[in-house]
């Protein structure tokens, strides 16, 4: 049993039942929960045979953090930790004045389908024990060495939802005993299950109580948020009218503005007739953008007009923290699931060879991007205009992208092959405009990891293989004359690799005013090895040669420099550029 999941109580009983003396209970709970050991070898005051006891009965839990990332703008940081089971949650920590605040999911995903929040996309999976939760606050309290004075339940997961679970952790992580945070430091975010908010006044607790109301009006609120259909409006505020008379406790309305559906006026004052005769304040949100759905953010002017049209409401405007990390409810997480890889192993090289002057390729990894993205080109019509073309090919592919990302609703693929388009007709017109530049053109491999797939898109002779089992396929089909020929049943691929328009290729970037590139996608396998590469590798190379390399290699981190230096000591008599993809781990 996981020995963080047992209140005072039950530890207590548990070390009696082993036979050890009943003190050792506080010992024990004081070193977990205030000096927050991982394991029973780490505290200090048990002999070995007392460790070897525990050990045998108990288990620490395996979540560790598996990215975090921090805010240039306020210093927020988000945090993905990995469950023993190898889902993926987010925590997020944020500073202020009077202290350090985390934001800790209860459920890994969630039932409640609100259309404008990331955490519901996907369903609820499982709920977090108690222990799981209390290693977001412990696991953080470590990695930035601070204490945490306030915990919000508002992360992924509807908590009402895990009810003893969640409440559990409230008895643990304020335990006088243990952690001992302050009781009232504890706040939980519902969005509205009546029935739980009855059984949660019934406790009698003082933590703070916020509600996700977003509208006022049932039919409106139904559609955004499904759980209204069970528990309407007037079932909600008569649960938490009972709720303040058995607490006294104020209550937090949370309030997401959407402009056009539920910043009018009207809304204002349905919202006023809503909380009459409840003790509570108003936190008014600004939309954050959520793939999937349309509505838009309300201006900052009509804010503050509907602000003003809440008077005599205690109201504030949340400030917006970690915009430029996705660290609102379930953001981080959803690029993650849609990446769907956690753990990558990536190596670039690019290299002149050994008989070209100067190198024409270009190649480019963006692991910073809403999701990994991997560019590689093969330029051609001189240096000048090879080196342009390839480059320009690059720089306007990953802009025009990074741009669409930004907008929700629109599909991957089509951004990816758009950016190709959009690449091509601005080499086409420079080619067309400048005489140095005429008769440029380049190959060119967009690969993107998104929802557990490696999606590609691909202009040229330029390769992608795949090496998976021991077996190396070519995703890529090339855009050449021999393969033209090869097709048509007039040459063998070995009569090919003699050819003399063996170098030739029907279809650039650049070389025409319309472009069309083929797509493929490929579904990630841990232990998938990618190879992106221009022909100057696969001209020194075969197939097999490349398969055996991978296989005697011991370093994914440096396989591209390998290949280079491979196929230079076999001559080298072309550009060479690789970009190589090992995939290691994917997550659900």
């Amino acid at each position: 049993m996981n020995i963080l999941n047992l209140n005072f109580e039950e530890l207590q009983d548990e070390i009696i039942k082993l036979g050890l003396e009943k003190y050792r209970a506080s010992q024990i709970f004081e070193s977990l929960h205030v000096k927050k050991k991982r394991s029973i070898d780490e505290i200090i005051g048990l002999s070995k045979d007392q460790k070897m006891i525990l050990n045998e009965i108990f288990s620490f839990s395996k979540t560790k953090i598996e990215k975090n990332f921090t805010s240039k703008i306020d210093n927020t940081k988000k945090i993905l930790l990995k469950l023993e089971d190898g889902y993926i949650i987010e925590t997020v920590l944020m500073e202020y004045s009077y202290g350090n605040s985390i934001c800790i999911s209860t459920q890994v995903g969630c039932k409640m389908g609100c259309s404008f929040c990331r955490s519901g996309k996907d369903g609820l999976l499982r709920n977090l024990e108690s222990f799981e939760m209390l290693d977001q606050v412990y696991l953080i309290e470590n990695e930035f060495d601070i204490n945490i004075s306030n915990i919000v339940l508002m992360g992924s997961g509807e908590p009402l939802d895990n009810f003893n679970n969640v409440i559990k952790f409230y008895e643990i992580i304020t335990d006088e005993r243990g952690r001992n945070l302050s009781k009232r430091a504890v706040t939980l975010s519902t969005s509205g299950l009546a029935s739980k908010i009855y059984d949660l006044a019934d406790l009698e607790l003082p933590l703070g109580l916020s509600i996700s109301l977003h509208n006022c009006d049932n039919e409106k609120r139904s559609k955004l948020m499904p759980v209204n259909k069970s528990y309407p409006l007037e079932d909600l505020k008569k649960s938490l009218l009972y709720y303040q008379k058995k607490t006294g406790r104020r209550i937090t309305f949370e309030y997401t503005l959407i402009k056009g559906q539920n910043d009018s006026v009207i809304d204002a004052e349905n919202i006023i007739k809503f909380t009459k005769g409840l003790k509570c304040h108003i936190n008014l949100i600004r939309l954050n953008p959520v793939d999937g759905f349309s509505g838009e953010k309300t201006n900052k002017d009509d804010l503050e007009n509907f602000k003003e049209n809440l008077k005599g409401l205690n109201v504030t405007i949340r400030r917006s923290l970690g915009s430029d990390i996705s660290a609102s409810c379930g953001e981080l997480r959803a690029y993650y699931k849609k990446a769907k890889v956690m753990d990558l192993d990536i190596s670039i090289c690019s290299d002149k060879g050994l008989v070209r002057e100067e190198n024409e390729d270009s190649v480019l990894k963006d692991l910073d991007a809403k999701y990994p993205l991997f560019l590689l080109a093969d330029g051609m019509g001189g240096y000048n205009g090879g080196k342009f073309a390839s480059s320009k090919a690059i720089e306007i592919s990953i802009e025009a992208i990074k741009n669409s990302l930004n907008n929700d609703g629109i599909d991957i693929k089509e951004i990816l092959k758009s950016a190709i388009k959009e690449a091509n007709a601005y080499i086409y017109k420079e080619s067309i405009n400048n005489s140095d530049l005429n008769g440029m053109g380049t190959t060119l491999i967009i690969a993107c990891v998104y929802e557990g797939k490696l999606l590609i898109e691909h202009v040229g002779d330029s390769r992608v293989y795949l090496i998976r089992n021991g077996e190396i396929n070519q995703i890529t089909v090339d855009h050449s004359y021999v393969n033209e020929l090869i097709k048509n049943g007039e040459i063998t691929p070995e009569e090919a690799k003699t050819h003399p328009y063996r170098n030739k290729i029907t279809r650039a970037v650049g070389t025409e005013l319309t472009i069309e590139s083929d797509s493929y996608e490929v579904d990630l396998v841990e232990g998938d090895m990618f190879i992106v590469s221009t022909d100057g590798l696969t001209k020194m190379i075969t197939d097999r040669g490349l398969l055996n390399l991978f296989l005697k290699n011991e370093n994914k981190c440096n396989f591209a420099n390998e290949l280079v230096e491979v196929a230079n000591k076999e001559g080298g008599r072309d550009n060479i550029s690789v970009i190589t993809i090992a995939i290691n781990e994917v997550v659900k």
